[in-house]
């Protein structure tokens, strides 16, 4: 259309997530998150996290987890300027990667 054109050219791999370690960071979240909180395991494939995919393919627990601190007032998504990453939300993102790190270490 317009007189574009338009070479594609795929140069990342896919980010496939192995089941165990999904499930292992799935249980994980769910240790920690707050009460009330949805936890979904149910996330439709996306580009999302493109740029991961490279690292995720030497990396000992190749999954990708996504945190989110709701909708809330004038809620909007992350790389946005309105954004705003809440204390408490950053305080469960620890929490996650402190236990999850030490379950693999005890393992």
């Amino acid at each position: 259309a317009f007189g574009a054109n338009v070479n594609f050219e795929p140069r990342l791999p896919a980010h496939d997530q192995r089941p165990q370690e999904a499930a292992l960071c799935a249980e994980v979240a769910a240790e920690v998150a707050r009460r009330g909180a949805m936890l979904r395991t149910d996330m439709k494939p996306s580009m999302g996290a493109e740029d991961f995919c490279l690292k995720c393919r030497s990396d000992p627990v190749p999954t990708c987890v996504w945190i989110g601190n709701g909708a809330g007032e004038g809620g909007c998504m992350l790389h946005n300027p309105n954004y705003d990453l809440t204390t408490i939300i950053a305080s469960v993102g620890v929490a996650y990667w402190v236990r999850l790190v030490a379950r693999l270490l005890a393992a």
